[in-house]
């Protein structure tokens, strides 16, 4: 997140992110030096026999580059990396200050509702709706073409 601003694994389910997880599947990182790349693949592989181990990576270029002469002290981040993280940043923040508004104006029996409602749909009891979870509940409500979720 902090070299490219993005998530190395995304998703539209906690399934399909795992399972990127889980087979390294994860998008070329662009816009970042060859050494970056190369540390980055030694860190992100499955097999814990052949992923490098801390110490390795601490010897790695990537890192002697850095230390040569303190070029991460000139070093200004990429527009596209600081945007990235600040659409990420205000999500969250956004997203957190709209559930803090709910839960504040929502009287304790209501919640009580909405929360055996919530775990209805979270199917999997991960504590997040996944899309998939989404549609199937709308579905299953039978509310018609009015409700349908585009990707």
């Amino acid at each position: 997140m902090m070299i490219t601003g993005r998530l190395p694994f995304d998703g539209t389910s906690k399934p399909e992110v795992f399972g990127k997880i889980k087979s390294c599947a994860y998008p070329p990182v662009l816009n970042v030096s060859q050494e970056c790349r190369s540390i980055l693949q030694k860190m992100l592989v499955v097999d814990t026999d052949v992923r490098s181990t801390a110490a390795e990576l601490l010897q790695h270029p990537w890192f002697k580059i850095l230390d040569k002469d303190d070029a991460s002290a000139g070093c200004l981040i990429n527009a596209e990396v600081f945007s990235n993280l600040q659409k990420y940043r205000g999500q969250s923040a956004l997203r957190k200050a709209a559930m803090n508004m709910l839960i504040k104006m929502t009287a304790p029996q209501e919640l009580t509702a909405l929360t055996a409602e919530f775990y209805k749909i979270d199917t999997d009891m991960s504590g997040f709706i996944e899309i998939v979870e989404l549609k199937k509940a709308i579905a299953s409500a039978n509310l018609g073409d009015n409700f349908k979720i585009d990707e």
